[in-house]
């Protein structure tokens, strides 16, 4: 008997399988079972470089001391632990771009410090030189609408001047010069193969073009007889097709005089001196469950009140 029982029950649970009682007032019950779900994959991203504000070169007006300065980078000089670059600038030499970001919310004030002098201690720590500190010496506001930026720097005593112009590609492409007029005079021009009148106070875009012999000289004439110009001045360019640059004509007792500085081709790859290298924001992923409860809720049903 015990065996026919046995037999006949193997035999419903194959017909119907295993039954999951129903749980009164559980819309949707649940089982023992766990329910993998895969959690979200998060693309790791490279590091990236903050995209600064403006890029600027340096360049020293003759023979001005500009020794020990520095910038911030990020425009945030009066912060105590502040990051800080010096700033390598020497006369009539075009520096390598430096990059400055300052804050989105504020003017582009580019602010120049003087460092304070320190010395290294016998333990191997820096120490600033007694009443010896860092100090605000020049400002200089950046240009609107303009990314690329030459500062041209002087001194005057204790004090810095600076005058930011705009120095990217599309303005002074590779291969031309900036003429400006410093004089209250008006001169002609003879650039290589290219010639132009330059007015007081005035400015020109020229490209240098060697002669026939392979030389480029700028020559500078004085046209206020125009039936006799006479040549003034004169200085030699090198034929270099990736430079560019600028060039001031002033006077000097009563002599035009030719100042020149000139900026040769960059590594495209180099990235300019001060960059800050900083991760790209990576969001995280909302919390998701993966495993479902095993013990469903326990719903209170109402009981019926006795009248």
């Amino acid at each position: 008997m015990t065996d026919s029982l046995t037999k006949i029950g193997a035999f419903l649970i194959l017909l119907f399988g295993i039954h999951h009682p129903f749980i009164f007032g559980q819309l949707n019950p649940s089982t023992s079972d766990t329910t993998g779900v895969d959690a979200p994959i998060v693309e790791v991203k490279d590091e990236e470089f903050l995209e600064p504000q403006i890029t600027f070169s340096v360049v020293g007006w003759g023979n001005a001391d500009l020794k020990d300065l520095l910038y911030f980078p990020l425009g945030n000089g009066e912060d105590e632990n502040a990051s800080w670059e010096p700033l390598v600038i020497a006369p009539d030499q075009i520096s390598s771009p430096y990059a400055f970001y300052g804050r989105k919310d504020a003017p582009k004030i580019f602010e120049i410090y003087h460092q304070a002098q320190t010395y290294e201690d016998s333990e191997g720590e820096i120490v600033d030189v007694k009443e010896s500190t860092r100090k605000l010496v020049g400002t200089a506001t950046f240009p609107e609408n303009t990314k690329e930026v030459l500062l041209l720097i002087t001194s005057s005593g204790d004090a810095i001047q600076s005058y930011p112009m705009p120095f990217d590609k599309k303005t002074n492409p590779p291969g031309s010069y900036a003429f400006i007029s410093r004089s209250k005079k008006n001169y002609g021009i003879r650039f290589g193969t290219a010639s132009f009148n330059l007015g007081s106070g005035k400015s020109h875009l020229a490209f240098g073009k060697a002669d026939k012999n392979g030389d480029m000289f700028l020559q500078v004439y004085d046209v206020s007889d125009r039936n006799n110009p006479r040549q003034r001045a004169t200085k030699l360019f090198f034929d270099i097709p990736t430079a560019r640059g600028m060039v001031w004509i002033s006077d000097s007792n009563g002599i035009p005089s030719i100042h020149k500085i000139m900026d040769f081709a960059e590594d495209e790859d180099a990235l300019p001196i001060g960059i800050q290298k900083v991760p790209k924001k990576i969001d995280k992923p909302p919390a998701v469950s993966i495993e479902r409860p095993s013990i469903s809720p326990e719903i209170t049903t109402p009981q019926p009140s006795s009248n």
